[in-house]
């Protein structure tokens, strides 16, 4: 968060002459008391206002089309008993919070010295969570690679975890360069199980919030295992055809089988049960010769893998290793579920009520909606793939609470609201003088009151990774974008809409992918509240930022925007 005493680095700058005395350099006690209340209104009304920068492409793979070979592997990486599980930050994984629970300048020291003090630790590898103490099932990491003749391969992978960070791609990477692998050609994402490992996130959020703190040796064997992973399907890779699909997660009855939208229970005049992205997405691949043997099967949906609540010590793959394996006791093939825009979208209850049972059935069921469409997917023995990928500069990190939320977003910014800093000033020296320097309490000019937190201490790398596939086989032309985080449900059908504009004839929507920056509430979601908004850490307009990074990418892989193209923000 940011704090004014203490920079990132934690050293205290220099006190700076502001010159607004009757002499410039008269001592701080000659200033008037105007004139230092102006200073600190300038400085409260202008604290953390980073713009975001435009969106700069890194890089660009182009191929033609071609014959390929396809191999998958998969490589485990399950951290030994001790080490702290990732995603829930409350309940029985919660052992303790640092002082100040991290927020302002006491805080972030606290936080910052929970890190120093364990990070070295042999014996500490959990600290403020409470340790795993074993394993359900194996966590992997997961690749399917495709090797079109003479050109660069590309690969999908995903690892079970609650997300991944732009660190743990470009570590596994480096393992990869002699093969020919590039950040745009290889798309990593996670299935957003939260009973997978923690202490992999360097940011100190998401230490703070449900990771504890960075474990080098656990991010090392990580990457390790994404880079043996794809080494081994490439070197197994054989001839193979592909082809693209898709279901619905729908009974004959119209109503979802394995998602719904958690904000109902919350939002029910405004927000329907079975409000969600019911498209699943198939990636098909199979022996060239013998189209009848399947080599695997890439499947994309959006459902957050949250069947095991927070009191479960125990690594688990969660809801998508239930679904991976009620797919491949079906298709006799590796499966590698891929998540969507899954921000608001929850797992539906089923006739079993233990987790165990409830992942399983749920995995059956959604067995019984896929493989019927697989014998219908017309295949390829040819591909041509063209990725990118991108930095995208967000902006300042802060979160905003507020009483009649709509009204204060739309004025809080405001040069009319600087006025009202006046009124809360007394307040906000208090919080400040207890060291919470971070946070300001605002009143609008339309009387809208909120709390505004500055997250920069916890959140100082405010630029984040996008990334694009075009993929071309057959009748197919399909566009593949990744979102840096959770995005909710309507963000990813704007993605499809968007795509569909520029006449590709699918969509996969990958969330949890390249990097992750929490979430990515559209704006009506945004504006609407609620955990999903909360989350959301650098505006209203985070979303729409990510979405317009994926057109910037979209026109580098050669799709033209068609005059109908959506550049309205999802609403």
């Amino acid at each position: 968060m940011i704090s004014f005493a203490l920079s990132q680095d934690w050293r205290v700058p220099r006190v700076v002459d502001l010159g607004l005395g009757p002499g410039r350099g008269a001592p701080l006690r000659e200033q008037p008391v105007a004139a230092i209340t102006l200073a600190l209104l300038t400085l409260v009304c202008l604290a953390g206002c980073q713009s975001p920068e435009p969106f700069r492409t890194t890089g660009v793979s182009a191929g033609g089309e071609a014959l390929f070979l396809a191999g998958v592997a998969s490589v485990e990486y399950t951290p030994e008993a001790g080490y702290p599980l990732g995603g829930y930050g409350g309940g029985e994984r919660r052992a303790e919070l640092p002082f100040y629970a991290g927020v302002g300048w006491p805080g972030h020291i606290a936080l910052a010295c929970h890190q120093s003090w364990h990070e070295d630790d042999p014996d500490g590898k959990s600290d403020m969570l409470n340790p795993a103490t074993g394993a359900d099932e194996p966590l992997t990491a997961k690749a399917l690679v495709l090797r079109p003749d003479g050109q660069p391969p590309f690969a999908f992978v995903r690892i079970d975890a609650i997300g991944v960070t732009s660190e743990l791609h470009d570590l596994a990477l480096e393992q990869l360069g002699d093969l020919g692998f590039r950040r745009e050609t290889l798309v990593l994402a996670a299935t957003h199980t939260h009973s997978g490992p923690g202490a992999f996130f360097r940011m100190p959020i998401g230490r703070l919030i449900g990771m504890d703190n960075f474990r080098p040796e656990l991010e090392a064997k990580i990457a390790s295992a994404i880079a043996r992973a794809v080494r081994t399907a490439y070197d197994e890779a054989r001839p193979a055809a592909l082809g693209f699909g898709r279901a619905r997660d729908r009974r004959p009855d119209g109503q979802t089988i394995v998602a719904k939208n958690r904000r109902f229970r919350r939002f029910r005049e405004e927000i329907a049960y079975d409000e969600v992205d019911d498209e699943v997405g198939l990636l098909y691949v199979t022996e060239r010769e013998d189209r009848s043997k399947p080599i695997a099967l890439l499947v994309n949906y959006a459902v957050h893998s949250t069947v095991y609540g927070s009191d479960h010590l125990r690594f688990s793959t969660d809801l998508a290793g239930g679904l991976e394996r009620g797919l491949e006791a079906a298709l006799g093939a590796p499966v590698l579920f891929f998540n969507g825009a899954e921000g608001d979208i929850a797992p539906r209850r089923g006739q079993k009520n233990d987790p165990p049972g409830r992942c399983e059935e749920l995995g059956i069921l959604f067995a019984e909606v896929v493989t019927p469409t697989l014998s219908g997917i017309e295949l390829s023995e040819t591909v041509q793939i063209t990725a990118a990928t991108g930095d995208k500069q967000l902006g300042s990190p802060q979160g905003v609470v507020a009483l009649g939320r709509e009204r204060f977003l739309d004025s809080y910014r405001g040069w009319a609201s600087w006025p009202m800093e006046l009124f809360t000033l007394p307040f906000n020296l208090i919080l400040w003088t207890t060291g919470l320097t971070n946070v300001r309490i605002v009143l609008t000019w339309n009387f809208g009151l909120g709390i505004v937190a500055h997250l920069g201490n916890l959140t100082p790398r405010t630029t984040t990774r996008v990334g694009a596939v075009r993929l071309r086989a057959g009748p197919h032309d399909v566009s593949l974008v990744t979102f840096p985080g959770e995005a909710t449900h309507d963000v990813g059908l704007e993605a499809r809409a968007r795509a569909k504009a520029r006449g590709a004839t699918q969509s996969l929507i990958v969330g949890l992918a390249l990097d992750h920056v929490a979430y990515l509430a559209s704006p009506k979601e945004y504006r609407r509240g609620g955990y999903e908004a909360h989350s959301t850490l650098f505006g209203e307009h985070t979303a729409t930022q990510i979405l317009d990074s994926q057109e910037v990418l979209l026109d580098a892989l050669g799709w033209t925007p068609s005059e109908s193209s959506s550049s309205a923000p999802p609403k």
